[in-house]
């Protein structure tokens, strides 16, 4: 009996391995393929200056060391599933952003029978500056557009959110925001990305200032003063200075540039190169952070 029961629970979990794997096989199958431009249009809506936005946009990205992406998408349906669950996974399937940094945007529009559901799909390595509620307000402050019956309203609302984000990714980098003509601007880039312009950054210099007066003043009145003789004087004043110099190196070494000095300029394959309204799809995986309405 307890060999037969053994039997059954394989079954059953083999089936439901099976028809997972099935329902996953359907589902990459009937998403959109990757698309040569850094938008996909499946339902003809976006109008010329909303694409030569994203154009424009991500053409200048693939200048960069970083080479972001954002990338936007129209679609007739998500095929009854909730748009949350189909943005990663249309995410994942194109590769959006470049591997290893995943700092690919989605921004997604689902006409799913006049919905009009859209979502924001953030990259893993977005997640820290586009955060969930920047993608919430950002949609919802444009929310009568999106929503909107009219191809013209929800081309004026998609680029609005596609602007938004792409000001987030630029300032992030201190990189330029570039407009449907080709004109670039320049945005101050995030103090709080900076260590030195964190409270945290801005924590650690005020301590590590108490900590190097608290050692000047140890040295120039009790150093040494539980040694014997000269040589005993010496010996005490060895540490605080040693102790300076190693806060000092740590100070050095904390510098901002060093976050993008890991591997590769290129992302992991895929469309490296820049410029025309391809690349950028450089293997990206995102981890479900974004909003939708």
């Amino acid at each position: 009996m307890r060999r037969l029961w053994g039997t059954v629970v394989t079954a059953f979990a083999l089936g439901l391995a099976l028809l997972t794997l099935g329902t996953t096989a359907v589902r990459a199958a009937t998403l959109p393929a990757q698309p040569d431009a850094n938008y996909y249009d499946g339902i003809s809506l976006l109008d010329q200056e909303t694409t030569a936005l994203v154009t424009k946009q991500n053409d200048y990205y693939q200048t960069t060391k970083a080479k972001p992406q954002v990338v936007l998408a129209a679609i007739k349906s998500t095929g009854g599933d909730d748009i949350d669950s189909y943005a990663p996974d249309l995410f994942q399937k194109w590769g959006i952003g470049q591997k290893g940094k995943d700092n690919g945007i989605l921004i997604l529009f689902a006409k799913n029978g006049g919905k009009n559901n859209v979502r924001i799909e953030v990259g893993y390595g977005m997640e820290a500056y586009m955060t969930d509620a920047k993608s919430a307000n950002l949609l919802n402050a444009h929310l009568s557009d999106l929503k909107s019956s009219k191809a013209a309203n929800v081309n004026r609302g998609l680029r609005a959110v596609f602007k938004g984000v792409a000001e987030v990714v630029s300032r992030h980098y201190g990189y330029k925001v570039v407009s449907a003509d080709g004109t670039q601007s320049r945005v101050a880039r995030t103090t709080s990305s900076d260590n030195g312009g964190s409270a945290a950054g801005l924590i650690v210099k005020a301590v590590g200032a108490i900590v190097i007066l608290v050692i000047i003043i140890a040295v120039l009145f009790g150093g040494g003063s539980g040694g014997s003789g000269r040589g005993g004087r010496r010996r005490g004043s060895v540490w605080p200075w040693l102790l300076l110099g190693m806060s000092l190196d740590g100070t050095r070494r904390s510098r901002p540039d060093d976050r993008w000095g890991g591997p590769g300029g290129f992302g992991g394959g895929g469309f490296g190169g820049g410029g025309f309204g391809g690349g950028g799809f450089g293997g990206g995986s995102s981890g479900g952070g974004g909003a939708s309405v």
